[in-house]
């Protein structure tokens, strides 16, 4: 049985930024209720976890913004263009080696 889906009566995008946009739907739930829904719309990304023969995992320490501190992190990439489930070969690990610690 297929899932019933909010009907779009009309969009508005709000913002569009380099990552993301703001987007304003005034749908029709399955339900009937209508409603104004404000959606980030991300085009996702994918994260690399190496793991070395010893079992011991890399992360990245950097800073953010939002939090304004420091947190540990999965190294980040991007998802194929073409393929919007698969990693897109030569993500950030092989971009931007870390020839210091000698991974990717």
């Amino acid at each position: 049985m297929a899932k019933a889906r909010a009907k779009i009566l009309k969009s508005k995008v709000l913002y569009t930024g380099k990552v993301f946009r703001l987007q304003r739907d005034t749908v029709i739930e399955p339900g009937g209720v209508r409603a104004d829904r404000d959606i980030i719309v991300h085009p996702g990304s994918v994260v690399v976890l190496p793991i070395f023969n010893d079992g011991s995992v890399l992360l990245i320490r950097q800073y953010r913004h939002t939090v304004g501190d420091f947190l540990w992190s999965l190294l980040p990439g991007a998802r194929s263009r073409t393929n919007r489930r698969a990693p897109r070969r030569g993500g950030n690990c092989l971009r931007k080696p870390d020839t210091q610690r000698g991974v990717c």
